[in-house]
């Protein structure tokens, strides 16, 4: 008896004839059959991929799995040397290859095949997915312009699926695009690969991020930091400042600039009526702080402390920023040292000496003019008597001419001296009528 035995080298079939119990007999088997479900799945990298090829009536022949590069991976078991490869046999009608940390190069398609004659064949296919990844070299980096020019940033990423990209500000301001219409919108992310800012401004300056995301983890992001360059502006919240004698008295100006400027405060020199003033470099010191605090990328205070003021600190104090861009200056004026004035009163009795002494401290307050503009404009304009506001500022004993730095105002010198005397009269008769009354009490005492 003799029957065909299968014999399996490699992916070819070999029939053989055999005697079995000395007669003859014909062996027929059901051919095998790949179920005709395909599956094609996605894997992400760095991931496991799980292909599964489900075969009915496999008898005694055998499941491979090859690459569609013609690389054997399996036949019946593992013959690659590949560890990141590995087949299971989990179900009566189920084979499996799974790819383990999949790569890039793993994509493509897989047979899973059977040694019949001929063989029969299934199809298998892995598409990749990827994470986005930003593109470099077709991106923006950090860039610099000036104020009022337009600027568009780029950013261009790859991945599977395509990734979407969209922008915001690295601080969490809006970002200010410009609609079909022209009109300036605030929004708080811009979709699209490419970031087009129009006049752009100083406050627009900041780390732009551009973001991009396929739903495969993890999204990318890069930093693009936009520099906007323009010349130094300075204010200041007061630009005539009174003190009290022997304190400490902080001036300060709010500079904007890009890029950082030089900075420098000078103070200029009092002068008479008619005479020529001259700025002094003023430097670190007993009498002078000097001191610089940074707000944001392209703000920072200047922050100047007298020490000590004495009458010779009434004066112009002026702050100083250059960039090569520009420059700028604001002049904050000191116009008064207030001085204090001692009042020491003696009483004595007949019976009993007793000396009493008071000492109060007193200021005298007096009117004093001085100009104060309508306009922020930085032309010279002539002073008339409706321009002249009233404040009623602290005394001074001794004003120079009405054209000093911080006495302005007054229209004429002569003007000056005229009220200086009526105030003195009028001190003079205060002083009279104090004395009148320290000399009845007196007297009251002595009777």
């Amino acid at each position: 008896m003799s029957q065909t035995l299968v014999i399996v080298v490699g992916l070819c079939v070999v029939k053989m004839a055999i005697i079995v119990n000395g007669g003859n007999r014909n062996y027929q088997q059901t051919e095998p059959k790949i179920a005709d479900s395909i599956e094609n799945i996605t894997a992400v990298i760095g991931k496991d991929a799980v292909l599964n090829c489900f075969v009915e009536n496999l008898g005694l022949y055998k499941v491979g799995w090859m690459r569609s590069d013609q690389t054997v991976l399996s036949v019946g078991k593992m013959v690659t040397q590949n560890s990141r490869y590995s087949i299971s046999h989990t179900e009566s009608n189920k084979w499996s290859l799974r790819i383990h940390n999949v790569r890039e190069s793993d994509e493509g398609c897989y047979l899973c095949q059977i040694n019949t004659q001929p063989l029969l064949k299934q199809l298998h296919c892995i598409q990749l997915q990827y994470p986005p990844d930003i593109s470099d070299d077709e991106s923006s980096s950090d860039t610099t312009i000036q104020e009022g020019r337009n600027v568009t940033l780029h950013c261009t990423a790859r991945g599977n699926p395509i990734p979407r990209i969209f922008w915001r500000r690295d601080d969490g301001i809006s970002i200010i695009v410009r609609n079909e219409t022209g009109t300036n919108l605030f929004v708080d992310t811009f979709n699209g690969s490419s970031l087009k800012l129009m006049n752009v401004r100083r406050d627009q300056m900041s780390a732009y991020l551009c973001i991009a995301v396929n739903g495969v983890e993890p999204a990318i992001s890069k930093r693009i930091f936009l520099h906007v360059q323009f010349a130094p502006n300075i204010t200041s919240d007061s630009q005539l400042v009174d003190a009290l004698e022997g304190t400490s008295q902080r001036i300060d100006c709010l500079v904007e600039s890009f890029p950082s400027p030089m900075s420098y405060w000078v103070k200029e020199a009092v002068t008479m009526r008619g005479g020529s003033s001259h700025k002094v470099l003023i430097e670190q010191s007993e009498k002078y702080t000097i001191h610089e605090k940074k707000i944001s990328s392209y703000k920072s205070m200047m922050i100047l402390t007298i020490n000590n003021l004495t009458q010779q600190d009434i004066g112009s104090y002026v702050c100083i920023s250059g960039n090569p861009l520009g420059s700028s200056n604001k002049t904050i004026k000191i116009y008064e040292v207030r001085l204090t004035t001692t009042t020491t009163t003696t009483t004595t009795t007949q019976s009993t000496t007793t000396s009493t002494t008071m000492k109060t401290t007193t200021t005298t307050r007096r009117k004093l003019y001085y100009y104060h503009p309508r306009t922020t404009s930085t032309t010279t304009t002539q002073l008339t008597t409706e321009q002249m506001t009233e404040f009623d500022f602290e005394f001074v004993t001794d004003f120079p001419g009405s054209n000093s730095l911080f006495y302005p105002g007054v229209e004429s010198y002569q003007h000056h001296i005229n009220y200086i005397n009526s105030q003195n009269s009028l001190r003079d008769k205060i002083h009279l009528h104090y004395f009148s009354m320290s000399l009845l009490l007196l007297i009251s005492m002595i009777s």
